[in-house]
């Protein structure tokens, strides 16, 4: 049996090119995986989800909350523009409730403000340096003026902002109004 020189040639040639053309085909397609897998494992953006409850004359606004990989949850990711449950919020503030997640529970000493349009602080500084000690599941407290009396809200728009929580790292605030 003979064999055919340049037939080989041609063969050997084709294999090597379909070999690089596979190899080209690999390679953009992990790179694209890669882009894709960048964003999400350092660059994760913060959320927040908000659910309403009421019990009896008691109403409870529940902030979920993940930080960003900076720690904070910023203005205009949880208000009323991204969610209608916090737009035109009346009530007196009983208190707010501070928990933090199971297993990425935010770092000690981060803080919360829960502004309205203007800018006050309806929390009036109790969300400043929430510990998060390990005896601790979660830490009520209640807000009053500067003169001591409580707080009314009438037909506010809220916006959450968290700061100091550590990346990526989650909780609950929950504020409780009559």
């Amino acid at each position: 049996m003979t064999i055919n020189l340049e037939v080989v040639q041609t063969l050997n040639r084709w294999r090597n090119e379909m070999k690089s053309k596979v190899l080209k085909k690999l390679v953009v397609g992990l790179v694209l995986i890669g882009l894709l897998l960048v964003p999400s494992m350092g660059f994760a953006a913060a959320t927040c989800v908000i659910s309403k409850d009421v019990f009896g004359p008691f109403r409870v606004i529940v902030f979920n909350w993940v930080a960003h990989t900076d720690g904070a949850v910023a203005s205009g990711t949880c208000d009323e523009t991204t969610d209608q449950e916090l737009g035109n919020v009346s009530g007196v503030i009983v208190g707010a409730k501070f928990e933090p997640h199971a297993t990425n529970p935010p770092t000690d000493d981060y803080d919360v403000v829960i502004n309205t349009v203007g800018g006050a602080d309806i929390l009036h500084g109790v969300g400043a340096d929430v510990t998060n000690d390990d005896s601790l599941t979660e830490q009520w407290k209640t807000p009053f003026t500067t003169d001591g009396g409580s707080v009314v809200l009438y037909q506010e728009n809220l916006d959450l902002v968290i700061t100091g929580a550590g990346s990526g790292n989650a909780g609950k605030v929950k504020l409780i109004l009559y």
